[in-house]
């Protein structure tokens, strides 16, 4: 019923009762959603976020048992069956000055911490202590041994050189997570011990070489472009730290992480430098190597929403631009755009040549760093353009910076807030300082994986043919690893394109979490207006349609979850047809489009009117398919039938052999 208020705890629905008894432990009325809780501690928050800062009382029926996953399940110190999140493990090393030792805790309402096997630790709510040194196994190896002790000494000399002011916070956090990592590692068991200490040599040296970049920081001038990128510098290490106590990470993941801040430390040293204080010199540092380092942090961040897509447009074969800026919208906010641009000496990516206008469009946002999209330009085709290319933006897991008027009505439900212009003069440098924000930020916290689901994809269409044998063997070796990792992964998927007989594959890494059609399942999603006068209509026939074909019909206005982007996403990515209505040229319809479109999605185009008349410049060599309503919708049924018919191809669930 309409208005009905819909709880989860652990995974579980509640009750109209026990909602009212949560809501009055919690003292304040709940929105609708998912959270969790803990019954031992009394902690609880919303689903994959940290706890809420006031517990509640500890015991209460609320929901299933405790989920690993109930904050994300992203790192390796659980407590209470629960996987910390990311900032509570920050929490804990300001509190302690180190990170915990990865392991399996409990935890009372009373604050006291256990070992997994019931023995005490300390208490949480008394005088900050580290906690006592892990105590090495029984029939260690004498070399293991020795390192353990070499990392514990190494451990205090961090501690004794933060304390004495020589070495950066930050960096000292990292260092020692790297430490944590490696003690843990030689203390569990392996069946490889020999791998096992090379790894740790690895760790020892790329904590030799971060130590290398530690500097008492000089005082930059204020105001100073160095200044600024230094405090960018800064927010990356930040973010690279949480990166480094994420348990899923593999071994060449957190190699490939190390290396980074290895970079963006090396790189926070050179802006403290004397020649910095130049604006102009900061400036050329920052276009050579500054950007080009966080587009990189970007992309490791991303690893884990690497899929398999055939996109509608072919992909340019030069490699992105760190420097490079795609502009989509009018000339009003280009005049606005432009100074910005020209003062961090950003250059628009230039317009396509001997080609059409929809494979130039791609090709500049397929090579540019971030892109800027207008949304105060006129409704019809003109903002239906900019919101078809957000959309591409999105699926290729661009950065995007969203341009609107003070208090515009955005089209759509948008996970980016967007610049809105005021006019009163300050514009330019609003949009200057938002470039700044998008070119070294990460828009979104990335948390769930869809590799998994790629590699089960990659099997279902590689994996079962025959070919090169090394190909083969390395995706199936892939296949039965618990959790792949992001960096290997890919690597073995490049190399499976290119051995494959598709030659329009590609990998991308979306904004969001992405996932592929159910091998076997008919799914029909239906792109269109729904508030129409003759949206009703139109609907009725493609469901009456979908159902003779045996395909299941979804509706985007249908789809519960309150975060309609990223339900919409999900249905585009879980779709074997799209039916794709542009009459009236939405914004929604025109950006889901784009979704589709990158992802390759079988889709069917329709318009009604002058629909095909009116095409904007993306679309205008695209097969769009006129019809009308009238005589029962005998046009839209005939066009259905064909685009949905068994012998219609199929967006992606071909087998493919390697060669």
């Amino acid at each position: 019923m309409a208005g009905t208020k819909v709880l989860t705890v652990n995974a579980v629905r509640l009750s109209p009762e026990t909602i009212q008894a949560f809501e009055a432990a919690c003292g304040t009325a709940l929105r609708s959603g998912d959270y969790w809780y803990d019954p031992l501690a009394g902690h609880w928050g919303e689903w994959g976020a940290p706890p809420f800062p006031r517990p509640l009382a500890p015991g209460l029926s609320l929901g299933g048992p405790l989920p690993f996953n109930a904050s994300g399940g992203q790192t390796a110190v659980v407590v209470n069956g629960r996987a910390l999140h990311p900032t509570e493990i920050m929490q804990l090393i300001a509190r302690y000055g180190s990170p915990p030792v990865p392991g399996s805790y409990w935890l009372n309402a009373s604050g006291d911490v256990f070992a997994q096997n019931g023995l005490f630790l300390f208490n949480v709510q008394g005088t900050p202590q580290r906690a006592p040194a892990p105590v090495m196994a029984t029939g260690i190896d004498p070399e293991q041994g020795a390192l353990v002790r070499g990392m514990d000494e190494l451990m205090r000399l961090l501690r004794e050189r933060g304390e004495e002011g020589q070495l950066n916070p930050d960096r000292q956090e990292v260092l020692a997570s790297v430490v944590k990592e490696a003690q843990h590692r030689l203390l569990s068991r392996s069946t490889d011990p020999k791998a096992t200490l090379r790894h740790m040599r690895t760790l020892i040296e790329r904590v030799s070489a971060l130590d290398q970049h530690s500097h008492p920081a000089r005082p930059l001038p204020t105001g100073s472009r160095a200044e600024h990128l230094s405090a960018i510098a800064a927010e990356l290490r930040r973010n690279l730290t949480v990166e480094l106590v994420d348990a899923r990470a593999s071994l060449e993941d957190k190699q490939a992480l190390t290396n980074l801040y290895e970079r963006v430390a090396h790189a926070d040293s050179e802006l403290h430098e004397p020649r910095m204080i130049n604006d102009r010199t900061a400036l050329a540092y920052e276009r050579e190597k500054l950007r080009q380092l966080a587009l990189d942090v970007r992309t490791y961040s991303l690893r884990t929403h690497l899929m398999i897509a055939e996109p509608f447009w072919d992909f340019p074969p030069k490699p992105r631009d760190p420097n490079t800026v795609c502009f989509s919208g009018g000339e009003d906010v280009l005049r606005l755009i432009q100074p910005a641009c020209a003062e961090r000496g950003l250059k628009f990516s230039s317009s396509a040549s001997n080609q059409d206008s929809g494979q130039g469009r791609w090709n500049q946002l397929c090579i540019s760093n971030i892109a800027i999209f207008d949304l105060t330009v006129r409704p019809g085709p003109e903002l239906a353009a900019v919101c078809y290319e957000l959309g591409l933006a999105f699926a290729l897991g661009r950065p995007a910076l969203i341009v609107a008027t003070l208090g515009q009505r955005l089209p759509f439900d948008v996970d980016v807030p967007p610049v809105e212009l005021r006019g009163d003069g300050g514009d330019t440098h609003r949009l200057g300082e938002a470039l700044d924000e998008v070119l070294y930020s990460q828009q979104r916290n990335v948390g769930r994986s869809a590799l998994r689901e790629t590699v089960n994809y990659a099997l279902r269409r590689f994996g079962q043919g025959r070919g090169d044998w090394r190909t083969l063997g390395g995706l199936r070796a892939l296949g039965e690893q618990p959790n792949p990792g992001g960096l290997e992964a890919r690597g073995i998927l490049e190399t499976v394109l290119e051995h494959s007989r598709a030659g329009t594959l590609r990998l991308i890494h979306p904004s969001w979490v992405g996932h592929y059609p159910a091998p076997g399942e008919h799914r029909c999603f239906h792109v269109m207006p729904f508030r129409e006068r003759w949206s009703a209509e139109a609907m009725v026939i493609t469901e009456q349609e979908c159902q003779q074909s045996g395909v299941r019909y979804i509706r985007g206005d249908r789809v519960q979850d309150p975060r309609i982007n990223h339900s919409i996403w999900e249905e585009i990515c879980r779709a074997s047809h799209l039916v794709v209505d542009l009459t009236g040229y939405n914004a929604n319809v025109a950006l889901e489009l784009g979704l589709a479109d990158t992802l390759g999605r079988h889709t069917l185009i329709v318009g009604q009117g002058d629909t095909v008349e009116r095409l904007f410049p993306a679309l205008a060599k695209r097969r769009v398919h006129p019809y009308s309503l009238a005589t029962e919708g005998a046009q839209l049924r005939e066009l259905l039938a064909t685009f949905l018919s068994p012998n219609s191809p199929e967006s992606l669930e071909v087998p493919l052999g390697l060669e």
